[in-house]
């Protein structure tokens, strides 16, 4: 008898051992998810003010980019509006495409600074492509425009070292 008591009290003495620590892990649990939560909402409002920030900015990106496009639109249209086709004396459809090609390349060009680099990605083609497009339409850079030196000792020393070549 005195053996059935004392597991009798052993197991009431377990039972409100794992009580105890049950509710004491219960309560850790929601002072940490306290704690998490109020880091994790800290978080939600820095990664929502970084986000709108980030929109903001993009939003502004393409405003410029559109009245960009808008006002290179307008001066392409006034440039081959300006020039009607005579279509009673026939016109010759790849003449009419080049200049139209090549006043599209200049433009870009021209907005970009002379970076052809640039100017393919505003065009949308890759830099060779835009180089050949260049070569074809016979568009003539700021670089080649540009006169040979006036300084008579470097056309001596270019003409030294080519005969040296």
């Amino acid at each position: 008898m005195l053996k059935e008591e004392n597991q009798s009290k052993f197991d009431e003495l377990l039972t409100r051992i794992q009580e105890c620590l049950l509710e004491q892990l219960q309560n850790e649990i929601q002072e940490c998810s306290k704690e998490k939560l109020s880091r994790i909402g800290n978080h939600l409002v820095l990664a929502n003010s970084l986000a709108s920030q980030a929109l903001m900015t993009r939003v502004a990106i393409l405003k410029d980019l559109a009245l960009t496009l808008v006002t290179e639109f307008e001066a392409i249209e006034a440039l081959i509006g300006s020039q009607s086709l005579d279509f009673k004396g026939g016109i010759n459809i790849q003449e009419e495409l080049i200049r139209y090609e090549s006043a599209l390349i200049k433009s870009a060009l021209e907005i970009t600074g002379g970076n052809q680099r640039r100017a393919a990605a505003l065009l949308g083609l890759r830099a060779s492509t835009l180089v050949y497009r260049i070569k074809r339409c016979q568009i003539k850079l700021k670089s080649e425009t540009q006169t040979a030196p006036t300084d008579p000792h470097q056309h001596s020393l270019s003409r030294s070292l080519q005969t040296l070549k």
